[in-house]
């Protein structure tokens, strides 16, 4: 019992640390245009109002996304803030809600009372990445938040509850909300359409088996309303002028250069050309660059997950240190846990189990997302892979650290659990404050 109230106490005093650090954060950022695209952004949010027509796809470089992360940020702006501060307070307040919201899983499936959640809240929320993500102006944040809120609702929806022929209404609000959030996180981005997989990971990793059909069809039903719902917009704003349901600017842009005939030789190469080239870890050195390896999915994931690209800003040397010094013990942390997730599997928890088994999901499906992309459109001389579009795949960063420091006294037997718990946690608590004060990024 002292245990469990001293680590209820902990995640108290880490939540206010964590929301005043966030809060200073944006205090010492706000105003300063950072972000791989801010001016684009920008320039499309000052053309975009609710009731108005939008913007021509082929107008500015970002038009072709859908419009919904300008159009919320209007609420913001007519308090009478400018585009900057009121893109850099809506990415504040998205990841927050991502925290608070991926705080509510645990809470949910009863680990946020134990070490292993309040560990792994803290660490994954504290990345570099997202710390650059809270005050960053694009609609990377907003489409991380969709997916954490399409996470959670799919979690009190089907984790380890069964379907009861009389619904309550608490449960019929939900399923409604959940389809109003996938269909939302439809019209931020195109990554939004990957949310409709959640639910199923869900079901497949902690449903009950005995209502599996009904909540396989229950899922179904879900995702079909939510591409009901934003089908219309997407046949008229694009299918109807572009003949695609996804037009990327890249389409038309490698038209205009002329160099259509070369990219499609380099997709020609197919299977061969993904092995050799985007998921090869080239022998390039991560800690005296300033940018990664552009063709390199491996790389520039890493890299951008600890180290700020010098695409988006130049970063300074304190925080080049420590960002060298992650991205190596992280990267042992990282092996080390995914390999004890497989090896000491039967004696862990098997909620903890269960949840590493949903990001496993979760992640692979964001991670291939991208290798999709880049695949389809290998312009190694822009920024194809960048680490902030697959920002859910990046929480097993933390889950598998976590992971490791729980299977340590199974390695070590000396060891007792509850040094390690005390030891993590101080290291986990200074390792949020660095970030942030510093930041690194």
């Amino acid at each position: 019992m002292y245990l469990k109230l001293n680590i209820e106490r902990t995640e108290k005093f880490m939540l206010a640390s964590f929301l005043l650090l966030k809060i200073y954060l944006l205090y010492i950022k706000i105003g300063q245009p950072i972000g791989f695209d801010a001016k684009p952004y920008i320039r499309v949010f000052r053309d975009t109002h609710w009731f108005q027509a939008l913007p021509s796809i082929r107008e500015y470089v970002y038009a072709y996304h859908p419009p919904l992360a300008p159009l919320i940020q209007r609420f913001i702006s007519a308090f009478g803030f400018d585009p900057i501060y009121s893109s850099q307070i809506f990415s504040f307040i998205c990841i927050i809600g991502s925290f608070f919201a991926f705080r509510a899983i645990l809470k949910k499936i009863g680990l946020l009372d134990k070490f292993c959640g309040v560990a792994f809240l803290y660490l994954a929320f504290s990345l570099p990445v997202f710390i650059f993500m809270t005050y960053e102006i694009g609609n990377d944040a907003p489409v991380f938040l969709f997916a954490n809120i399409v996470l959670y609702l799919s979690v009190f929806l089907f984790w380890d509850k069964k379907i009861k022929k009389d619904r309550n209404n608490i449960d019929r609000l939900v399923m409604i909300f959940l389809m109003l959030v996938i269909s939302a996180s439809m019209l931020v981005k195109y990554t939004g359409f990957l949310n409709i997989f959640i639910p199923f990971f869900v079901i497949l990793v902690r449903g009950t088996k005995k209502d599996l059909i009904r909540n396989i069809v229950l899922a179904v039903l879900i995702a079909i309303l939510s591409i009901s719902l934003v089908f219309p917009f997407y046949y008229y704003r694009y299918y109807k002028s572009e003949k695609s349901f996804f037009p990327v600017n890249a389409d038309w842009i490698i038209e205009s250069r002329g160099i259509a005939e070369e990219v499609e030789k380099r997709r020609e190469k197919k299977l061969l050309y993904i092995a050799k080239n985007m998921i090869r870890i080239p022998r390039e050195s991560f800690y005296l660059a300033n940018e990664p390896v552009r063709d390199s999915f491996f790389h520039s994931i890493w890299f951008q997950t600890w180290k700020l690209d010098k695409r988006a800003e130049e970063q300074g040397k304190a925080s080049s240190i420590f960002s060298n010094i992650y991205l190596t013990i992280f990267f042992a942390l990282m092996l080390l846990g995914t390999v004890s997730f497989g090896l000491f599997f039967g004696g862990r928890d098997p909620t903890w189990n269960s949840l590493g088994g949903l990001l496993v999901c979760v992640g692979l499906l964001f991670a291939f997302g991208m290798i999709f992309y880049g695949f389809k459109y290998p312009l190694w001389s822009w920024i194809i892979f960048k680490s902030k579009y697959m920002a859910p795949s990046l929480l097993w960063i933390s889950y598998s650290t976590v992971t490791f420091l729980m299977d340590i006294p199974s390695i070590f037997t000396k060891l007792k659990m509850r040094h390690i718990e005390h030891v993590s946690l101080i290291c986990i608590f200074v390792f949020m404050v660095i970030n942030h004060v510093l930041p690194v990024y």
